[in-house]
C-alpha cells in the first residue's frame, strides 16, 4: 500500500456528522475509504477485515455493519460477489478527482443507485449533493432466508488465531467480492421496523441501550453503538424475545 501523496476532501464532509447524516463511527469508515480511493476515479477496494487493518480498534461486527450503512445511505456504492471472499470494489459520490483526465471533476452516483451500473457514473463540475435523495434499496440480490452470523465468540477466537486482521481465511488480494455471509437481504424484518417506528406505544418495548430516532430517510433504530439497526439485527433480536 502506497501511503505517498494526497486527495482533496471538501469541508462539506464535516456536515455528515453535524446533521446526524453519519454517527462518529460511519464518518470515520467514510473518511478512510475516501483516503483509500483512487485519486484518478474515486473508487477502491475493501471488504470488513480488510478494513480493520487500517482501524485496528475496530470490531469486525461493526465494520462489517458500517459498510452495509454507509451504502444504503447513499455514500458509497458496493460490486459485491455473493460467497466471494475477495476484496470488492466500491465507488464514493461526491469524491473530487484529483488526478488524470477527470481532475477537478466530482463523482455523481445517482444513477448508479438506481441502475445498478457502475457505468452510470457522471463526472460533473460542481459537487453532487451529499448524499443523493433517498437512494434505493443497493443490496445485491440475495435470499431473505439467509441467515445472520450472529456467532461473535467464533469471530473473536477465529480473529485471536489470525492476528493479521483477515477473518475466516479471507483473502486480502484485489477483486470484486465478499465473505461469505457478509452480505444479506436487508428485506428481513422490515416489519418490525415499521412497527416500531410507527408506533408510539412500542417504544417503551425497545430493548436496553435502543432508541428509534430521526434520521436521514426517516426514523430508524439505534443500537447501544450508536449505530442504525439493519432489519436483519431487528429480525434477530424479536426471535431472541428481545423485541416482546
Amino acid at each position: 500500500m502506497n501511503f505517498t501523496g494526497w486527495v482533496a476532501i471538501p469541508r462539506s464532509v464535516l456536515s455528515n456528522t453535524h446533521t446526524d447524516r453519519l454517527s462518529n463511527t460511519e464518518q470515520l469508515v467514510f473518511l478512510t475509504l475516501y483516503l483509500l480511493a483512487d485519486a484518478k476515479t474515486g473508487s477502491g477496494h475493501i471488504n470488513a477485515a480488510a478494513l480493520i487493518a487500517f482501524l485496528p480498534e475496530m470490531k469486525y461486527d461493526t465494520s462489517k455493519r458500517v459498510l452495509q450503512s454507509l451504502q444504503d445511505k447513499g455514500f458509497i456504492y458496493r460490486r459485491i460477489t455473493h460467497a466471494s471472499k475477495k476484496l470488492y470494489s466500491y465507488w464514493i459520490h461526491g469524491y473530487q478527482i484529483s488526478d488524470g483526465v477527470n481532475r477537478l471533476l466530482w463523482t455523481n452516483l445517482s444513477e448508479v443507485f438506481v441502475t445498478k451500473d457502475i457505468s452510470a457514473i457522471r463526472y460533473q463540475k460542481a459537487a453532487p449533493e451529499m448524499p443523493p435523495d433517498r437512494p434505493p434499496d443497493v443490496s445485491p440480490d440475495i435470499p431473505p432466508d439467509v441467515p445472520l452470523n450472529n456467532n461473535k465468540d467464533t469471530d473473536k477466537d477465529t480473529h485471536k488465531d489470525n492476528p493479521s486482521g483477515s477473518m475466516r481465511g479471507e483473502s486480502f488480494s484485489e477483486g470484486n467480492g465478499e465473505r461469505d455471509g457478509d452480505s444479506r437481504s436487508e428485506h428481513i424484518g422490515e416489519s418490525v421496523v415499521s412497527e416500531w417506528c410507527a408506533d408510539g406505544e412500542r417504544m417503551d418495548a425497545l430493548p436496553p441501550g435502543y432508541e428509534v430516532k430521526d434520521g436521514y430517510g426517516g426514523r430508524a433504530l439505534y443500537g447501544p453503538n450508536g449505530l442504525k439497526c439493519s432489519p436483519t439485527e431487528i429480525s434477530n433480536l424479536q426471535r431472541n424475545g428481545a423485541a416482546q
